[in-house]
């Protein structure tokens, strides 16, 4: 189970690095989003943090951002009955929310008594009723705003559901 930072453009990167990066740049909104792949019988797992560069007019003016890569088995084992049976979407977007999470509270170490920017989190679920991840987006955004950050779903989940997707395949 070994995680890693690296840069966007494939750069290894420490803690520290990237928190310099975050307090040197100052950001107004912080991006974090994970997503995930099952990958034979192991499961990849993306979370990166994206921070877009605006100047004083508010225009885009590109960005820059970092994933961590987790590789976990998609095999579990059933308490109780011992049983093994393979995770299921629910299991593997709330572990994708929960690392999402654990990064947003990092960032805010990092910003001590400082004000601390907006920390947006994007999770892979879908607000279309159509799909099957939108039976679970009530959990998934009342666990991410019952840790006091802004949720974003789909459509509007770029840093999931584009960034991090694009780091899994």
């Amino acid at each position: 189970m070994k995680s890693f930072w690296k840069s966007f453009s494939g750069e290894p990167a420490n803690w520290d690095e990237i928190a310099s990066k975050i307090l040197e740049t100052n950001p107004k909104t912080i991006y974090i989003g994970s997503d995930s792949q099952i990958k034979g019988k192991t499961v990849k797992y993306i979370t990166v943090i994206a921070i877009l560069i605006t100047g004083d007019d508010n225009v885009g003016h590109g960005g820059f951002g970092w994933r961590k890569t987790l590789f976990k088995a998609t095999h579990i084992r059933k308490k109780g009955n011992g049983k093994i049976k393979q995770i299921s979407l629910r299991e593997r977007l709330t572990r994708e929310t929960w690392m999402s999470i654990g990064v947003a509270y990092e960032i805010m170490s990092i910003f001590k008594d400082d004000i601390i920017p907006n920390i947006e989190i994007h999770c892979d679920v879908a607000s279309n009723v159509k799909m099957v991840s939108n039976k679970i987006a009530p959990e998934i955004i009342g666990l991410v705003e019952g840790q006091n950050f802004n949720c974003k779903i789909k459509p509007d989940c770029w840093a999931s559901m584009e960034v991090a997707d694009r780091f899994t395949k």
